[in-house]
């Protein structure tokens, strides 16, 4: 998730015209996976050390990128940028929780596929009762809207 808010970085930098600090924000970056990579590869040696270190990598990226991109470019502060995340992040911890609840649940399914299925499908439920009771989105007043739309044809 982190990578995919830290991509959309780029477009923002070009269209303020400061893509001097995109070159920079992109040489740290290079610089810290590849990094990641190799203290995972060359330190720990195992694939599971990689995956974490590249977490951390990213982690340290998006922390970078961000503080570039508000504070320097912007000319915003964290406190906004902090405030907007305070919501996904409460909803990343409730998910974690629910789908180790799940986990412990179906650990006696051996069908990797139907295992997908239920924690994708326990992940989209949880995530809309979220939306709906924390008012990111009205998926109530869009249904009925919907369906009375539907209705008239």
């Amino acid at each position: 998730a982190v990578q995919i808010i830290s991509s959309s970085s780029g477009s923002v930098f070009q269209a303020s015209n400061d893509t001097k600090r995109l070159f920079g924000a992109g040489i740290f970056s290079a610089v810290t996976i590849i990094t990641a990579i190799c203290i995972g590869m060359f330190v720990f040696n195992t694939m599971e050390w990689v995956a974490g270190c590249l977490c951390i990598a990213y982690a340290i990226n998006f922390i970078q990128c961000y503080y570039s991109l508000l504070l320097k470019t912007l000319g915003h502060g964290w406190k906004e940028f902090w405030k907007t995340l305070v919501k996904p992040a409460l909803l990343c911890i409730i998910l974690a929780g629910i789908l180790w609840l799940v986990q412990k649940g179906i650990s006696e399914v051996s069908n990797h596929f139907i295992a997908l299925c239920i924690y994708s499908i326990v992940t989209l439920a949880v995530t809309l009762v979220w939306v709906q009771l924390t008012g990111e989105y009205e998926l109530m007043t869009k249904i009925k809207s919907t369906v009375c739309r539907l209705r008239k044809h």
